[in-house]
């Protein structure tokens, strides 16, 4: 259609647009799309982010068995940091080069029961006691 309006053919007009779209491929059923556009957006779950975030939820129960809280916690920050690239590259150096070193990200950690001054615990806005999945029973 372009080519032959370059060429001083046929002129666009809105009813040749209008043929071009409806002549095209028909669209798939929203829900399919939907499905398919969610299943290759999905990370794998052996993903270098996957198995990071699991060596961090490792490494943040082992300090809380140890020192009882999170040793970002003991540092003053609320992230669990990544080494730096130049480190990670490093250490990579001599046993070879990993590039899943470069995918770690630094992790927040939240555990409110955990941080200075904070409650034995916490109440409901009807005033009662919360509880890990919601209010406690009396």
């Amino acid at each position: 259609m372009h080519a032959d309006a370059t060429l001083g053919g046929t002129e666009l007009s809105e009813d040749n647009v209008l043929e071009e779209v409806a002549e095209g491929p028909l669209p798939q059923d929203d829900a399919t799309t939907a499905e398919a556009e969610t299943h290759e957006t999905e990370a794998a779950m052996d993903s270098a982010i996957q198995r990071h975030l699991k060596t961090v939820l490792e490494s943040i129960r082992n300090e809380m068995k140890q020192h009882m809280r999170p040793s970002c916690y003991i540092r003053g920050d609320f992230f669990h940091r990544k080494k730096h690239a130049v480190f990670a590259l490093c250490d990579d150096s001599a046993t070879g080069f990993n590039v899943d070193s470069l995918c770690a990200r630094d992790v927040f950690v939240w555990l409110p029961l955990l941080l200075p001054g904070a409650p034995d615990f916490f109440k409901c806005t009807c005033g009662e006691r919360l509880i890990k999945h919601g209010a406690a029973i009396p």
